[in-house]
């Protein structure tokens, strides 16, 4: 019985530690990014699709600052999927079916915006 309750607090405390690196490997990225584009002269932003994140034509301070914003874009995305593997270890059908639309909607959005 014991094992059951620390269970779900284990699992939450990986979902945190999920979202924080998330967050600090993104920071890292852009603040990397930033530096050498600032270095570099470059004091203007530039729009970066996500599609062209690999194009060679880009810096590597934008490449790494687009790259920035991505992780930070997943990182709750991943979050649902760690979640959604989660709920369904403990039978959760009712989350694990939200959580199933969910992932459905970002596929379908990124899918969508990436052709826009």
């Amino acid at each position: 019985m014991a094992s059951d309750t620390q269970a779900p607090a284990s699992d939450r405390k990986r979902v945190q530690f999920l979202l924080r690196s998330g967050l600090i490997v993104s920071m890292v990225l852009m603040t990397i990014g930033l530096v050498i584009n600032i270095n570099n002269g470059h004091i203007e932003s530039v729009p970066v699709a996500m599609f062209d994140l690999l194009n060679e034509s880009l810096t590597l301070g934008d490449r790494l600052l687009g790259l920035g914003v991505l992780v930070l874009a997943l990182t709750p995305a991943i979050r649902v999927l760690t979640l959604t593997i989660l709920w369904t270890r403990e039978k959760d059908w009712k989350f694990v079916g939200i959580s199933i639309l969910v992932i459905i909607a970002l596929i379908i959005s990124i899918t969508l915006g990436g052709h826009a």
